[in-house]
Formats: structure tokens, sequence, C-alpha cells
């Protein structure tokens, strides 16, 4: 413990550092597939890189203020707020795509089934954000 408190500027430099790294590297790699005009990825694919781009640009609101006393109220709210909101966000984004592939793997393998994915996928997505508005909104 002493030496967290001894270094905790080195700390926070570093965890800084590694937090705009990980903004550059999630633009970085949703640059190529959105430039690119033979190379494209899956729908849902984006939607998780994004996701992940919320929550690496949510730990760098408070940029700048991490040593003041008391900074802004409401953009320590927002920040808060968007901690709480990202971490479901990302299970989500990542179980549709991982719906997405075992799906489109299916339906590569079976050919009359496409009209039975279109309907699962309207059924998980309904399903899996009700249950998030029922987990997060109604308490």
């Amino acid at each position: 413990m002493e030496i967290l408190q001894s270094n905790w500027k080195s700390i926070l430099i570093a965890f800084n550092v590694l937090s705009v790294a990980s903004v550059i590297l999630i633009i970085l790699t949703l640059l190529p597939p959105l430039l690119s005009r033979s190379g494209h990825r899956r729908p849902p694919w984006y939607g998780h890189m994004l996701s992940w781009l919320v929550f690496s640009v949510t730990l760098l609101l408070l940029l700048g203020h991490q040593e003041d006393r008391q900074p802004p109220a409401g953009l320590c709210f927002v920040q808060s707020a968007l901690l709480y909101a990202t971490p479901p966000l990302i299970a989500f984004s990542m179980a549709c795509y991982l719906l997405d592939i075992a799906l489109a793997v299916v339906t590569l393998l079976d050919t009359k089934s496409l009209r039975r994915r279109k309907a699962w996928i309207s059924v998980i997505v309904s399903f899996g954000t009700r249950g998030y508005h029922f987990t997060y909104f109604d308490h």
C-alpha cells in the first residue's frame, strides 16, 4: 500500500497513457474495414467495437481533473453513469456478435434456415433489450 501511495502520480500517468492508447488502437482497428472497398465485417462486429470505444473514452472523461479535489459534478455523474452502463453493453454486443456468427454458420450449412434465423434474431434481441431494461431501470 505504501508503494501505491508513493508512486500514485506515475501510476496515474501510466493509466492515462494506456487509456489513450486503447482509444487510438480501437480507432485504428475500425478504420481499415470502414475505408476498405473489399474487406468488410459483420454489422455486430462494428457494434461490439463501438461499445469498447465508448468504454475507453469513458475512462478518459476525467483526464486533467484527476488530481483536483472536486472535479465538475456533472462530468463525474456522466462518467459514473457510463462506467456502470458500458459493461452490460459490451456483454450484450458480444452476445449479439457470437449469435450472428453462429447463425451465419447454421445458414451456410442449411439454406432453409434463413427464415428461422431472422425470427430467432428478432426474438433474442427483443428479450435481451427487455432484460436489460428490467435489470437496470426498474430498481
